[in-house]
């Protein structure tokens, strides 16, 4: 009996050491090395680029995003270990970048991943800029009359420094007329009656003509005159010469209706040369002088009104022949002759006596 309880004793001993070995904890550690996933491109402005990415296994302590400035120097952006996108802003516009993203754990750089982006370009100038350059809108007749004719006008973009208005007169030399920069309507004066105009308004800006409209507009003609006005117009009467002498030639006349705002006496002197002679509104005679003796002269009068010669009349004149023996006395100083005074070489010469004869 002691037999057999030693034997079981050394077979089951025996039994024990033939088992296998217990196999090795599983890796389980190994999957939980940190991995970085995918970067991707979320946004691009002018200045910046948006990032993405995933972290499918394990955890970092921080990251970093990393790409080259313009200069080719490098630049980082740090990541806090819980983010899982950023934007990199100070960038260039229309401009390729590379950004790499490194996983950074127990200080070292890890599992890097890379992705290319291009900065969006600069945008245009709004188009709300354009309207502000300011703009004429319509020219506008607003009154004629024979002399004058109004206009106005509108700004309905900007502001101008100031205006002006330019048109041609009747001999085609143009003619301005400035407006200041807070007037919207004008009226241009001076113009001929019943006459057609075309007229340019420009805006003025920085010392320049700018946005020039125009229109055209015809003045009224000058109204009829009135019945009762009709034996108002003036009207000269017959022109009389009342002295002649051998240098002069008097004449007189009279205006039997209406008035006049001034006279013109007017010949042709021995060169056929036309002399005038004015004369006063309220006079009704003139002496002309200066004629030459013995000579045939035609006068002719004018009125004058608003400017124009109306109404003549003429008269035809001899003057008289000079008389010899008034030549001897004829001074020795005539006109037109230097004076002693501006001559210092000359003699003096007495001009208030005759020239003594020699005697006998």
């Amino acid at each position: 009996m002691a037999a057999s309880c030693v034997r079981w004793k050394e077979m089951h001993r025996s039994d024990r050491g033939s088992h296998a070995p217990l196999p090795p904890a599983p890796a389980t550690e190994s999957p939980q090395e940190p991995r970085l996933g995918e970067l991707t491109v979320t946004d691009v402005t002018p200045s910046s680029v948006g990032l993405s990415w995933t972290v499918p296994v394990g955890e970092f302590d921080s990251f970093v995003v990393q790409y080259k400035d313009r200069d080719g120097q490098p630049r980082v952006v740090p990541v806090a270990a819980d983010q899982r996108a950023v934007t990199v802003p100070g960038l260039e516009p229309n401009r390729k970048y590379r950004f790499l993203l490194f996983g950074i754990q127990e200080g070292k750089r890890r599992s890097p991943v890379s992705v290319e982006a291009k900065t969006a370009p600069l945008p245009p100038a709004p188009a709300t800029e354009s309207p502000q350059e300011p703009r004429l809108g319509e020219l506008t007749v607003t009154d004629v009359t024979p002399s004058s004719v109004g206009l106005s006008w509108t700004v309905p973009v900007g502001e101008f420094d100031s205006f002006v208005v330019q048109y041609k007169d009747r001999d085609g030399q143009p003619r301005v007329v400035p407006v200041a920069a807070d007037q919207r309507a004008v009226t241009v004066p001076g113009l001929e009656p019943n006459r057609k105009y075309r007229f340019l308004l420009f805006g003025i800006q920085e010392g320049k003509r700018r946005s020039p409209v125009s229109v055209e507009a015809k003045t009224a003609p000058l109204p009829p005159a009135p019945a009762t006005e009709s034996p108002q117009e003036p009207r000269l009467g017959e022109l009389t010469v009342t002295d002649v002498t051998p240098s002069s030639v008097g004449l007189s006349w009279t205006v039997p209706v209406g008035e006049f705002d001034s006279f013109v006496v007017q010949y042709k002197d021995r060169d056929g040369q036309p002399r005038v002679v004015p004369v006063a509104a309220d006079q009704r005679a003139v002496t002309v002088p200066g004629l030459e003796p013995n000579r045939k002269y035609r006068f002719l009068l004018f009125g004058i009104q608003e400017g124009k010669r109306r109404s003549p009349v003429s008269v035809e004149a001899k003057t008289g022949e000079r008389d010899p023996l008034k030549l001897a006395e004829a001074p020795l100083h005539p006109p037109g002759l230097l004076s002693c005074r501006q001559a210092p070489l000359c003699v003096p010469v007495s001009l208030d006596k005759p020239p003594t004869r020699p005697g006998p």
